[in-house]
């Protein structure tokens, strides 16, 4: 017999992805998150989030340094 946790389908990278953005930005919900977390893995979950968090910084870094160049400083 299978347990509940069993039956669940297991989140995929892309759903891992868009659960770490939406709560990078605040906008997932209680009962989400929740049921993210059931079905992920933690693993994913921290890896995913380091790169998005990398990633975002890199951004913002390369963002500054083309207004800088822009401006001749």
């Amino acid at each position: 017999m299978t347990t509940p946790e069993e039956s669940k389908p297991k989140l995929t990278f892309w759903q891992t992805l868009r659960s770490v953005l939406a709560s990078m930005l605040g906008v997932q919900s209680r009962r989400r998150a929740q049921q993210d977390f059931e079905r992920g893995n933690p693993l994913a979950f921290i890896l995913v989030g380091i790169l998005v968090g990398a990633g975002f910084v890199v951004g913002v870094w390369s963002v500054v340094q083309w207004v800088l160049q822009s401006y001749g400083l």
